[in-house]
């Protein structure tokens, strides 16, 4: 017959498999666009290029019509261009279609804003507080429930 222990440690092994699921996904994607002030060139990396309306129809030919925000990892700054590895495009109407990764130059001229992906230390420790509260909660409960539901004769119902 299993122990009080070993069904406390069944019930909480999901909740510990979620809690950590949880905790992993959210910390990788703990990271922010943040404006690269202007006159400075942005670094190579993760980045979103908000274009100008002349922008938008120079590259109307290679990444199609209506484009206003190019995303995808920059590769190479010169003084006139930004090349990048586009992944992904938001048009006008903010319809948003992936992209295969293909290169793209586009001027600085035509580029009214970069973005730069930076970690954001605000949103990571507000997501590790708020997942330890979950788990604290889930453990909380767990603990409750399997302490309540089994006596040490097993029983567990109502007595007479």
């Amino acid at each position: 017959m299993p122990t009080p222990q070993t069904r406390l440690r069944r019930a909480a092994a999901p909740v510990l498999a979620l809690a950590a699921w949880t905790t992993a996904l959210p910390i990788m994607g703990c990271y922010s666009y943040v404006p690269v002030a202007n006159g400075t060139a942005p670094r190579p990396g993760d980045a979103t290029l908000l274009l100008t309306a002349a922008g938008t129809m120079a590259v109307q030919q290679r990444l199609g019509e209506n484009v206003r925000e190019v995303d995808g990892t920059i590769v190479r700054v010169t003084t006139d261009s930004i090349e990048v590895m586009v992944s992904q495009v938001s048009t006008v109407t903010r319809e948003r279609f992936p992209q295969n990764g293909a290169s793209a130059t586009i001027a600085r001229a035509h580029i009214e804003r970069v973005s730069e992906r930076v970690f954001s230390k605000r949103r990571t420790w507000g997501l590790v507080i708020g997942v330890a509260a979950v788990i604290a909660t889930a453990l909380g409960a767990t603990t409750a429930a399997s302490a309540s539901s089994d006596g040490p004769g097993g029983g567990g119902g109502i007595q007479p």
